[in-house]
């Protein structure tokens, strides 16, 4: 049943319920050419939001006496 589909052994499905049945479907991620710089520039723009998060978190358990 597999080779009739197309699937090849050990590949990746998305598995999906259609009505009363399971759909399955072979997974092809989506290639991206992505700039290294950019997505640097986002994690470094992400971990200074989780610094100041963390710092308004326990500047505010020290200032209320917990």
């Amino acid at each position: 049943m597999r080779e009739a589909v197309g699937l090849e052994e050990d590949s990746e499905v998305i598995a999906e319920v259609v009505g009363d049945k399971i759909v399955l479907r072979s997974f092809r991620p989506i290639v991206v050419d992505v700039d290294p710089e950019v997505v640097e520039k986002i994690f470094d723009e992400e971990k200074e939001r989780e610094a100041r998060r963390y710092k308004e978190m326990f500047s505010d358990e020290t200032s209320s006496g917990h």
